[in-house]
């Protein structure tokens, strides 16, 4: 399992300590774990599920339209898992292929929407985004706490700068006004550990995986 690890501003905030994912087909390569989670895992299965601990967040590719989800239900279950998160997501593709995706009804639309079934069950869940769109649907849709994740593109010089993503970040926070939401941003190890580089919009941060 991929681990990226929540380091909140205050100890009071309703989150996991993790957010854990399956691990892809691409363990071995120099991918970072981001992209890497858009490839197909090493099973179909949600075998891995049942050994998520109860304080964890579990990552599902919400968009996959074969997924079985009596299946991932009774493996949620079985964890005791009280909170899902849509990770990996397709929004983290270029602009153009989720507009593709979408198209055919497998857009971040169909995760989000998947996200919030889980919500009105009683389930805790973040949504992952990548745009301001992303940001004002998934508040359509009641969910409340937002991880802002770079697209695939800004990977091309390494792992994106502290700029581009407070950007991101920043464009979601306006677009969503004063609403009540729960903003997080993905950081480097180095950056969890030093909350004066946060963005002042986010109140937690996903620490990238390590090696």
């Amino acid at each position: 399992m991929h681990i990226w690890r929540i380091h909140s501003r205050s100890p009071d905030l309703a989150l996991p300590k993790v957010i854990l994912t399956a691990k892809s087909g691409a363990v071995d390569s120099n991918l970072p774990p981001e992209v890497a989670a858009l490839l197909p895992t090493r099973s179909d299965d949600d075998a891995w599920i049942t050994q998520v601990p109860p304080d964890a967040c579990v990552g599902l590719f919400m968009a996959n339209p074969l997924q079985q989800r009596n299946r991932t239900d009774k493996a949620l279950h079985a964890a005791s898992v009280r909170w899902v998160a849509n990770m990996p997501s397709v929004s983290q593709h270029d602009a153009e292929f989720v507009a593709n995706l979408a198209e055919v009804g497998l857009g971040p639309r169909r995760e989000l929407d998947n996200l919030a079934r889980y919500q009105s069950e009683g389930v805790g869940t973040i949504a992952v985004i990548a745009s301001p769109q992303d940001a004002n649907y998934a508040l359509s849709r009641g969910l409340t706490i937002m991880l802002v994740l770079p697209r695939i593109q800004a990977y091309e010089g390494g792992f994106p700068s502290e700029l581009s993503r407070n950007r991101a970040v920043g464009d979601v926070a306006d677009a969503l006004g004063t609403a009540e939401v729960t903003l997080l941003s993905l950081v480097s190890s180095a950056e969890a550990a030093a909350q004066s580089v946060w963005p002042p919009q986010i109140k937690a941060v996903i620490e990238r995986p390590g090696p």
